[in-house]
C-alpha cells in the first residue's frame, strides 16, 4: 500500500515492518499520525499564547485572551490524549 510507504517516511514513526497490513492496523496507524499532529498543534498554541501573555504588558484584555487560549489548548490536549487511549483500547481488542 502506498499510504504505508508514505507513513514509513515520516519522522518519528520509525521503519514500518514489511508485512501484510490488516485494515485495523492501517486505520490505527492513520489515527496515530493524526493524533500526533493534533498534539503538536495544541502544544504550539500553548507556547504562542504564553508568549502573547508575556508580551501583553499587563493589558487585561490581552491577558484574558491569552489565558483563554491556553485553557482551550490544554483542553484540546486532554482530548487528544483521551482519543489516543480510546484508539489503543479499541485496536488492542479488535486485532
Amino acid at each position: 500500500m502506498e499510504i504505508m510507504k508514505f507513513l514509513g517516511d515520516l519522522p518519528g514513526l520509525g521503519p514500518i515492518p514489511k508485512k501484510d497490513w490488516s485494515s485495523a492496523s492501517a486505520v490505527t496507524t492513520f489515527f496515530q499520525v493524526g493524533i500526533a499532529a493534533a498534539g503538536l498543534v495544541a502544544v504550539a498554541f500553548i507556547v504562542i499564547n504564553a508568549i502573547q501573555m508575556a508580551t501583553s504588558n499587563g493589558d487585561p484584555g490581552k491577558v484574558k485572551k491569552a489565558r483563554e487560549g491556553i485553557l482551550y489548548s490544554v483542553i484540546g490536549l486532554i482530548i487528544v490524549i483521551m482519543a489516543e487511549a480510546i484508539i489503543f483500547f479499541v485496536s488492542s481488542n479488535v486485532e
